[in-house]
Formats: C-alpha cells, sequence, structure tokens
C-alpha cells in the first residue's frame, strides 16, 4: 500500500479506529499474536470466509490464507482496514471501538482497562478534530508531511536537528486537528559527526528546561552573541524555513550560564 492510500485509510474514513501496532503496546502482548487473534476474530465475526476448525484455532490463520479469503469493501472499512508493508505482508491492522473491545474481551482485566481507557481518551480528542472537509483535511496532512519530509531528507542538516523540527511539526498538526501523532517519518540513526548547533532559545530550553518569553529570547540572543560567534542555520518557523543565530553544541553550557546571568541581572533590576 502507498503512502498517498495510507493518508486515505487514517484519515477519509469517519469512524476513529485503534491500530493494532497500539493494542499490542498497550496490552504488553507482541504485534504477532494481536494480528493472530485479530484473523481469528474477523473470521469468527464472518468478516472473512475461513472455517473455523480445531486446526485453525492451534495453528492459527496465515496470512496469504487470510488474504485470499479477505475482499476489501467500504462496508468493511468502516469497521476494521488492513494496511499492508507489501503484497504478502500486514503491516498493520485498524479496528472501530467495536472491534477493538471485542478483541481483548477475552484477555485479562488489565489489559481490557487499558484499551477502554485508551479509547475514552481518544473519543474525547476526537471532539477537538478538524471541522473541514475531507479534502481540507487531506491536504492538511499532505502539506506536513510534504514539509517533514523536506527536513528528513535535507543531506546537510544534523539527525538530532531533524527530528526537532519534526516533532515540532507534528505537535503544530496535533494542535490544527486534534487528532494523534499520525506522521509516519521516524528519526534516523546516522554516523554523521556534524556538530549539532542550537539556537539560544532551543539551548536553554534543553539546558534548563525554561523557554525564554518573545522579546525576552531576543535581548538574551544579544547577550550571547557579544560572546560568542553565531553560526547562520535554517530553521522551520511558523511554517518557513528561516535562517537563525545558532551555536555548537560545545558551547552549550557556557551560553546558558550567561542567560543565567542575564535573567537574574533583569529580575534584579
Amino acid at each position: 500500500m502507498s503512502d498517498s492510500s495510507k493518508v486515505n485509510t487514517l484519515f477519509t474514513a469517519n469512524t476513529q479506529m485503534m491500530s493494532s501496532e497500539e493494542i499490542a503496546k498497550l496490552t504488553g502482548l507482541s504485534k504477532g499474536q494481536i494480528h493472530d487473534d485479530i484473523k481469528l476474530m474477523l473470521a469468527e465475526l464472518g468478516f472473512v470466509d475461513i472455517e473455523i476448525t480445531k486446526e485453525v484455532r492451534k495453528n492459527g490463520i496465515q496470512n496469504p490464507e487470510f488474504l485470499e479469503a479477505f475482499v476489501d469493501s467500504p462496508a468493511k472499512q468502516q469497521r476494521f482496514q488492513v494496511v499492508m508493508r507489501n503484497k504478502d505482508y500486514i503491516d498493520y491492522f485498524l479496528l472501530d471501538k467495536n472491534l477493538s473491545i471485542t478483541l481483548v474481551s477475552g484477555y485479562d482485566v488489565a489489559m481490557r482497562n487499558a484499551i477502554i481507557t485508551r479509547w475514552q481518551q481518544l473519543e474525547k480528542l476526537d471532539q477537538k478534530r478538524f471541522k473541514g472537509s475531507a479534502v481540507e483535511f487531506k491536504q492538511l496532512y499532505l502539506d506536513t508531511w510534504n514539509k517533514a519530509l523536506a527536513v528528513q531528507n535535507d543531506p546537510l542538516m544534523h539527525p538530532d536537528i531533524k527530528q526537532y523540527l519534526i516533532d515540532d511539526l507534528q505537535n503544530d498538526y496535533l494542535v490544527e486537528t486534534g487528532r494523534e501523532k499520525t506522521l509516519r517519518i521516524k528519526r534516523q540513526t546516522s554516523d554523521d559527526e556534524t556538530p549539532l548547533f542550537l539556537g539560544v532559545v532551543e539551548i536553554y530550553k534543553r539546558l534548563r528546561n525554561v523557554t525564554l518569553t518573545r522579546g525576552l529570547d531576543i535581548s538574551a540572543g544579544k547577550r550571547v552573541a557579544q560572546h560568542f560567534k553565531p553560526t547562520k542555520v535554517e530553521r522551520l518557523v511558523n511554517g518557513e524555513m528561516r535562517q537563525i543565530n545558532a551555536y555548537p553544541q560545545k558551547d552549550w553550557e557556557s551560553i546558558a550560564a550567561i542567560i543565567d546571568v542575564f535573567l537574574q541581572e533583569r529580575e534584579e533590576g
């Protein structure tokens, strides 16, 4: 299944769904075990035409047998969806609330409680969801996806900076739509020894867990620039790539100390 079809799967259905990956995480079971249980449940409910024999219950339903018996349809897509990694491998399932709870009805109390609690959270989140049309929703997703992909594919950007920017994009998307973070862009591991550069706001947030307010960040930046020569780097700011003053990791502790003194001086008047 292509990325574009995944967008349709995730965002054009009116039904809120939970992935088999999340169910596995919440229950502590392996994704393979969850998939075996889902395939058996769908067969028992008549969504796929497979006879449930003692052998099937014992050995499970293999992917080729399941996929041969499974015929997709709009009616089924409202209840569950099968997302393929390739033509032979099921990446994950998406289940509606009813099927999710039916699946875990045979699990222990703690597992059932975890799924029900998560559904309550999803339903609260769904109340805040994007109110535009499906076309507008899809376009917003694609715009965010393309920005994140441009960051990820930048050969000159340090992997830590890429993840920082992608996280920002996903947070903005969450606020705008009320949806879970669903961009499937993962952090890249890299042996790249390119120095990691951050701006003064990012440095102080990372080292002191304090966010400099608007205006204060400019003043602090000017103070730091009196002691260290900044390097211009690209950053995604309010949806646009801009150049900002940034500093290498070796100077971060000294820069944080300078900002500490700067803030103390302001408090003392």
